[in-house]
């Protein structure tokens, strides 16, 4: 697949550059590891490959992810050092608004996410609606590229640590991180991190439960469906929160079958009342 990535990163400095300046006082408070969509993920690998040593690189693949202090089902930004971003100028959107006091609730806080960003303070008042207006904009990049958000890996973000293992663990074999790997390192010499990779986020298991739950939907055992969707939601936390809302989803519908089959067996899937 060909890909105009000057003018997609053209693009997405126009993005960026309508998001606010906040006012940062650089403690690091706020920061995670960033999810990126996949486009942004390239962003930032043109922007790092340049901006950052071949050493530091490897030093942020082979570092052992640590969850975050602050924000639940998150980990700590391997970008981080003094306080300060190692690549500042590459980083995502998610990166350029966190620490709006409007995002303070999604991230399940009922505080402040930073507490030296404030309304007052802001200069600049910022609205939800203009947060997702920017998202709906690289969801827009993205479709471009591949299905975005479909069934079954409703793929719109992942942290670093998971971007790198995509890029670095063959192992991976689902066809659509097969052919996002293939534009990546088509476009990026990533050969060098290839002996310090680890596989520290484990995402290949959690995609395989995916894998494994559409099978098991497939043949009518919701049990077992359950089962694996609740394995994929409590048992990979280095994988951030890449498919938090669909396992909640498919858990609670999982369970609405369960609670026909239990109330009424002969409304079981397959039964001849239930045809």
């Amino acid at each position: 697949m060909s890909i105009d990535f000057e003018k997609l990163f053209s693009d997405l400095d126009n993005v960026y550059k309508a998001c606010p300046d906040l006012p940062c006082i650089k403690c690091g408070i706020c920061c995670s590891s960033p999810h990126l969509s996949f486009v942004e993920f390239c962003y930032f690998l043109d922007y790092a490959l340049r901006a950052v040593s071949q050493e530091k690189l490897i030093e942020i693949v082979s570092k052992e992810p640590e969850p975050s202090k602050r924000l639940n089902g998150h980990i700590e930004c391997p970008l981080l050092e003094d306080k300060l971003c190692v690549i500042h100028g590459g980083r995502g959107i998610s990166c350029r608004y966190i620490g709006v006091p409007e995002l303070s609730a999604g991230y399940g806080l009922n505080e402040p996410l930073c507490p030296h960003i404030t309304h007052e303070n802001m200069g600049v008042k910022v609205t939800v609606d203009e947060i997702e207006n920017a998202l709906d904009v690289l969801a827009g990049y993205n479709a471009e590229i591949y299905e975005y958000l479909s069934e079954p890996y409703y793929l719109d973000a992942l942290n670093l640590q998971c971007w790198f293992a995509v890029c670095l663990d063959k192992n991976i074999t689902q066809p659509l991180f097969v052919k996002l790997r293939g534009i990546i390192r088509e476009k990026f010499d990533l050969d060098f991190l290839e002996p310090y990779y680890k596989n520290t986020t484990r995402i290949k298991e959690k995609l395989d439960l995916v894998d494994r739950f559409f099978e098991f939907n497939e043949q009518q055992k919701p049990q077992e469906a359950r089962f694996c969707m609740e394995q994929v939601r409590d048992n990979f936390p280095n994988t951030g929160a890449y498919y938090n809302t669909q396992s909640h989803i498919y858990i609670e519908f999982m369970n609405s079958l369960i609670n026909v089959v239990e109330t009424d067996p002969d409304n079981r899937p397959g039964s001849d009342k239930g045809r």
